[in-house]
């Protein structure tokens, strides 16, 4: 388009592509397919949002090729053309050159013409001579054209062969002949084959004026490009819907396998009590929870509590806790102390947590709760009840404090108790295994109602399989989605190798996905709002 009409003020956004760009996007949206086995009809396709663009399209393809049918045709006669012509001048010369020769050789031998008896050797030997000479001139045509090794050339060489085999033969009759018989044979030979040949050259150049001028080409345009915008090719409804629906088939199948097969953790609690483990409670993640333990202070010395049960003590995963406090009641009945071991197979499932609002909510009881940070490695209970890790378990087994002094008390949790983690120091195990440590554990046993001990990750360090020997009950903390199964086992089997038992399972971090996992977590259920009337 080298112009566009326009009303004053419109404006165009006009875009050049690369003509092999479109060249090639034209040949993989163009598809041409023969209709019937060696036919020779050929069938283009194009499909196009636009269908008076596509129309346009294919009826420029075939014009074009037609063109270019014609043009090829014309080309080659041209071509043949020019060879005949070039060769005109040479076998006219090499005419007049045989004439001369056998006038002069007819005037020094007083000879008229060959004998009568001579006549029909002399014949067919001008034929095999003419042929031999006609078949060279094609054979250099046609290796303008194609290799020695083509069916043609091949054929025209083997057709040279055969007429120069019949002309060999006839000349042992030649050479029997006079010598003056022979001369004026050959001369007359020469004079009759040449005329022949430039008689055959003239009126190849008229047929090829001709060829070239009326040149018609082998391809035919049978139907003109059509587009029917009643029934357009794409998109078709019904099959657009059967494979979009197959295909999101497939693909949410493929993604459910996917998901299975990378998952990284149990999202079922009957995955763990295949272990032989017994659920406890399912804590649904909470998002306020989540909200206090990413939360930190203002200022470098200020202490702020983290506690979800002062806090939100009407959140579902309070809930849940509570409903551990009451298992936890009636299975302490059967066991030989009031020591609580919590524990976890890997880090960074909130352990800490569970056992933070589980002491707050036993406390809340009336009984008197012990909560003692035993991960003297990294342990963090202090940072949730909103004191300082000084002063804390290390210090007290080493002997540096006393008692009274690392017992510290929680601010609005009454009847519960805190003990720090301490400094951090070279040997946590080593310390574990005191004799300071076995004696701290008895002196607190007898002084409140339930001890929580808060232990470092089982498969992490040794130190939960040490403090296990002193406590009556051991749970693990299991995070839904992170932790396997396999890893599960394994701190269940190392526990039990250094003779501790794992009474049960805390399935903390419960995600609703489904309206089947409600089976696995608690429904809010709040107090009424009080009326204006009631009392």
């Amino acid at each position: 388009m080298r112009r566009l009409v326009a009303n004053p003020g419109m404006r165009f956004d006009v875009t050049r592509r690369d003509p092999t760009t479109v060249m090639a996007a034209l040949k993989q949206d163009i598809t041409a397919t023969e209709q019937g086995r060696n036919s020779g009809v050929i069938a283009l396709t194009y499909a196009n949002a636009d269908p008076e663009r596509a129309r346009r399209v294919l009826d420029e393809v075939t014009r074009e090729y037609v063109h270019q049918n014609v043009a090829r045709t014309s080309a080659e006669a041209a071509s043949r053309l020019k060879f005949v012509t070039e060769q005109l001048p040479n076998v006219r010369e090499e005419l007049a050159k045989a004439q001369a020769a056998l006038n002069q050789f007819q005037t020094r031998t007083q000879t008229l013409d060959v004998a009568v008896q001579n006549r029909a050797l002399l014949d067919r030997t001008i034929a095999l001579d003419a042929g031999i000479q006609q078949l060279r001139i094609q054979m250099t045509e046609v290796a303008n054209r194609f290799t020695p090794s083509h069916p043609t050339y091949q054929t025209l060489q083997r057709q040279i062969e055969q007429f120069q085999g019949e002309r060999a033969a006839l000349q042992g009759q030649i050479r029997d002949l006079p010598d003056t018989q022979q001369g004026l044979f050959r001369l007359n030979r020469d004079v009759e084959v040449t005329n022949q040949t430039y008689a055959n050259l003239l009126d190849q150049a008229q047929q090829l004026n001709i060829a070239r001028a009326s040149a018609v080409g082998n391809a035919r345009v049978i139907d003109p490009a059509a587009v029917n915008l009643n029934s357009p090719a794409w998109p078709k409804p019904l099959p657009v819907l059967a494979a979009g629906t197959a295909l999101g088939a497939v693909l949410m199948i493929a993604f459910v396998l996917m998901r299975q097969l990378f998952r990284r953790g149990v999202e079922d609690p009957v995955d763990i009590e295949l272990l032989g483990l017994p659920v406890y409670a399912s804590i649904p993640f909470s998002e306020k929870g989540r909200e206090l333990t990413q939360r930190t202070g203002g200022r470098r010395r200020e202490r702020r509590q983290r506690l979800l049960a002062l806090s939100a003590p009407s959140d579902l995963a309070m809930e849940a806790l509570r409903t551990l406090r009451t298992s936890l009641h009636f299975a302490r009945m059967k066991t030989r102390n009031n020591l609580l071991m919590i524990s976890a197979p890997s880090p960074g499932v909130g352990k800490t947590f569970v056992c933070a609002n589980l002491a707050v909510t036993i406390a809340q009881t009336g009984q008197r709760v012990l909560l003692i940070d035993a991960d003297m490695r990294r342990g963090t209970l202090h940072d949730a009840v909103g004191v300082r890790w000084e002063g804390g378990l290390s210090d007290l087994i080493l002997g540096r404090i006393e008692l009274e002094d690392a017992i510290r008390r929680v601010a609005g949790a009454d009847n519960l108790s805190f003990i720090s983690r301490g400094a951090v120091p070279s040997n946590p195990s080593e310390l574990l295994m005191h004799e300071n440590f076995t004696a701290l554990l008895k002196n607190v046993a007898h002084d409140y109602d339930i001890v929580l001990i808060d232990t470092p990750p089982v498969l992490a360090v040794t130190d939960a399989a040490v403090i296990g020997q002193h406590a009556g009950t051991c749970l693990l903390v299991v995070r839904w989605g992170l932790n396997q199964q396999r890893e599960i086992a394994l701190a269940k089997q190392r526990l039990e190798q250094n003779g501790v038992e794992v009474k049960g399972a805390i399935f903390n971090g419960v995600e609703k996905r489904g309206a089947g996992q409600y089976a696995y977590t608690y429904y809010e259920y709040l107090p009424a709002p009080r009326t204006a009337g009631s009392r």
